[in-house]
């Protein structure tokens, strides 16, 4: 969390310079929503007949933020 709290913010702004404040902050949620969906969705295609498997792509959605700003 400390990883995304400061690159996560230094991509803010760099999205906020080049889209402008409202887009450029729309455009970071976006990229850690999506990050999390596919975190989240190729492991449970590869586990759904696993009724025990219980997962969530938040290390994939800051792996995303933190990508994207290196």
């Amino acid at each position: 969390m400390l990883s995304l709290f400061m690159l996560g913010r230094m991509l803010e702004i760099e999205l906020i310079n080049k889209y402008g404040l409202f887009s450029g902050e729309f455009h970071l949620v976006i990229l850690y929503f999506v990050g999390g969906v596919f975190a989240t969705a190729i492991p449970y295609y590869r586990n759904q007949n696993n009724k025990h498997y219980r997962s969530l792509g938040a290390s994939g959605a800051v792996s995303a933020v933190i990508f994207a700003s290196i």
